[in-house]
């Protein structure tokens, strides 16, 4: 039987991944600033979305230029919080199904 290579090798994705991809996409367009990928992740795929799958779909797109990540923080009570926000790029705003291919 043979075992699909990890995701960091494949060259292709699959239809349910196109669909996550696709959502993380149409979330960021509605938000040109961008936003923390917490925040992406509970408005474009719900919380019930593994985390470490997500985290695999941002390093995907960030990889094929299609979002840009960038180390944040603010301060809270005398606390840093760090978080990474989440930005469309150009060419993420115009990928259609084809690109995500």
């Amino acid at each position: 039987m043979r075992q699909r290579p990890p995701r960091e090798l494949r060259m292709t994705t699959t239809a349910s991944e196109r669909g996550a991809m696709e959502s993380v996409l149409k979330t960021l367009t509605a938000n040109s600033r961008g936003v923390a990928a917490g925040r992406l992740l509970r408005d474009s795929l719900g919380e019930g979305f593994p985390r470490k799958d997500f985290d695999h779909l941002l390093s995907a797109l960030a990889r094929g230029g299609l979002i840009e990540e960038t180390q944040a923080s603010f301060d809270r009570d005398g606390e840093t919080i760090r978080y990474r926000h989440i930005t469309i790029t150009r060419k993420g705003a115009r990928a259609d199904a084809d690109t995500l291919e």
